[in-house]
């Protein structure tokens, strides 16, 4: 019966994750994308796919490995999330390896060096965390995620600017109300 049981639990859990079903207990919803961003996926043309190439290390210093998770974790969100309108490729890239070579030449993607904090030792690491976006003639890049930065905030924002949705327009409008109060600077 337990092993019955273990069977059913294996069988439902993995019917569940490849219907793209995902559930966030956290209470803070932590790992939930915001509506910003839902909203940004969705207004995505379904004729002009985003694509998405992301470089990443797979040895990442202590202070790193938050950043690369929820990297990695949003871009995996992004893509489930758009479907035929998000193309995700991970690349886990290595120093000096053909992988590498591809992110330098082609979106200029190098590897950045850190300081690693070790016990008694402070010592330095070379890591990729980039993100290249391409739609048509678009193109956006972010060679880093350092620490602090926020991920969901900088990934939306490029998705919006590669995909030219949502874009607001800023006017400038010039009336007979003098708004420095006439005064001329020459």
């Amino acid at each position: 019966r337990v092993a019955c049981v273990f069977l059913a639990v294996g069988s439902l859990s993995s019917l569940v994750a490849r219907a793209g079903v995902r559930a966030d207990l956290s209470s803070e919803r932590l790992h939930t994308l915001s509506r910003e961003t839902i909203d940004a996926i969705r207004q995505i043309p379904k004729d002009r796919p985003v694509f998405i190439q992301a470089y990443y290390s797979p040895e990442v210093p202590r202070e790193y490995v938050e950043t690369k998770l929820d990297l990695i974790n949003y871009l995996k969100d992004y893509a489930a999330e758009g479907g035929d309108r998000i193309r995700l490729n991970l690349v886990e890239t290595e120093l000096y390896s053909p992988q590498a070579s591809d992110a330098e030449k082609r979106f200029g993607i190098e590897p950045r060096r850190v300081m690693v904090a070790d016990d008694a030792k402070q010592s330095s690491a070379e890591i990729y965390l980039g993100v290249a976006f391409n739609s048509g003639l678009e193109e956006v890049i972010i060679p880093f995620f350092d620490r602090g930065l926020p991920v969901e905030y900088e990934l939306t924002r490029s998705l919006r600017v590669v995909s030219r949705s949502g874009r607001k327009k800023v006017g400038i409008l010039n009336t007979d109300a003098k708004l420095m109060g006439n005064f001329d600077f020459r």
